[in-house]
């Protein structure tokens, strides 16, 4: 019944009873972002030879769409970026308020706000250089060009469809 919130406390309890246990606080660690700004934005570029005009992220914990979509960005400035949340949850849109919502869309739209996308991040890059993301330039204009929508009922329905 809590939701995103219930999983990260439990998993706090967890980690707090095993000794040498390690929590990767994956909503609020900038190595999210960094690591997907140093291995998927480079790889998404590689793989498409540089020739990707859209990038659609369903938003999680916010760290692939943001560090993706910077690497992204950086490369080609036209590329339009694409927050997608499940539409019964659309919390980082600003449509919905944060709480927990039942839907099919496992993985996406927890409920709850992102610090990630609230924060400033430093990424650094493969060659040591250290270039620093203020909060407002995360949020629209900066990086996320659009938010979309999909109903959870379409969203499981395409993925049953795709792995058949």
């Amino acid at each position: 019944a809590e939701g995103a919130k219930g999983f990260v406390k439990l998993a706090e309890q967890i980690a707090e009873a095993t000794p040498g246990a390690f929590l990767t606080r994956q909503f609020t660690n900038d190595d999210n972002v960094a690591a997907h700004y140093m291995g998927t934005g480079p790889e998404i570029w590689a793989q498409t030879a540089g020739l990707v005009d859209v990038f659609i992220a369903g938003v999680g914990t916010g760290g692939t769409l943001i560090g993706a979509g910077r690497f992204l960005k950086e490369k080609k400035p036209t590329c339009h970026i694409v927050c997608l949340e499940a539409a019964e949850s659309r919390v980082v849109a600003g449509k919905d308020e944060a709480v927990p919502v039942a839907h099919g869309l496992v993985g996406i739209s927890a409920g709850i706000p992102l610090p990630l996308l609230d924060k400033e991040v430093q990424l650094k890059s493969a060659s040591g250089s250290v270039n620093t993301i203020a909060a407002d330039d995360m949020r629209y204009p900066g990086i996320i060009d659009e938010f979309a929508e999909v109903p959870s009922s379409k969203g499981v329905a395409m993925a049953k469809r795709l792995a058949e």
